[in-house]
């Protein structure tokens, strides 16, 4: 719970769920299996056609396109998000440095950003760019960008709406980390802005 102030915590802990569940636990009851713990995934299905109902967008938004004039968000977001990262990242960072930290952008589908001038798209992009720069100085720092993984975001199969994907995914990410694939650094961000990186 690193949330700053600290004192945010505490709604989690006075959650209802947070307590029904700790009550299960100590009567002995729930979930055993920490593979399985905390999973959702057999309750869904996972289809291109269950995304497209998710999604419920028209085929006109595949006209409206992204352009890069538009990815900065104006001044007011744009420090918001910037002070945002230092308060609930980088503070937490600096003041554990003999931690490591390994952060990842999810790989929301394609549908995710459709349109192409939604405001997740232009959010997104300096939001992944301002926390890969700030990150930077500090070698306990890893992070990975799996929104590059087209292999994945571009197959619906993959996922039940534009943003939650299935337990193998989850399971290639933590592969991926452990083999060092997908990883991003402040220097990469021009050729991943020219579509042009290589992961």
């Amino acid at each position: 719970m690193y949330r700053w102030p600290s004192a945010l915590n505490v709604e989690y802990l006075l959650a209802v769920e947070t307590i029904r569940n700790a009550l299960v636990v100590l009567k002995g009851h729930g979930e055993h299996d920490l593979e399985t713990l905390e999973t959702w995934d057999r309750r869904l299905a996972f289809s291109a056609s269950h995304v497209l109902r998710a999604w419920n967008g028209r085929c006109e938004y595949f006209t409206r396109k992204f352009t890069p004039s538009a990815i900065l968000p104006g001044p007011p977001s744009l420090r918001a998000m910037e002070q945002s990262i230092e308060d609930n990242l980088i503070r937490v960072v600096r003041a554990n440095p003999s931690i490591t930290f390994w952060l990842f952008f999810p790989p929301y589908s394609i549908l995710a950003y459709i349109p192409g001038d939604s405001a997740q798209l232009i959010a997104q992009i300096p939001f992944e760019r301002a926390v890969t720069q700030r990150l930077a100085q500090f070698p306990t720092a890893h992070v990975f960008d799996f929104q590059l993984a087209t292999n994945v975001t571009h197959d619906l199969d993959n996922y039940t709406d534009p943003v939650h994907y299935d337990r193998p995914i989850n399971e290639w990410i933590v592969d991926s980390i452990a083999s060092d694939r997908f990883r991003v650094t402040a220097d990469q961000w021009s050729s991943i802005s020219r579509g042009s990186f290589t992961p």
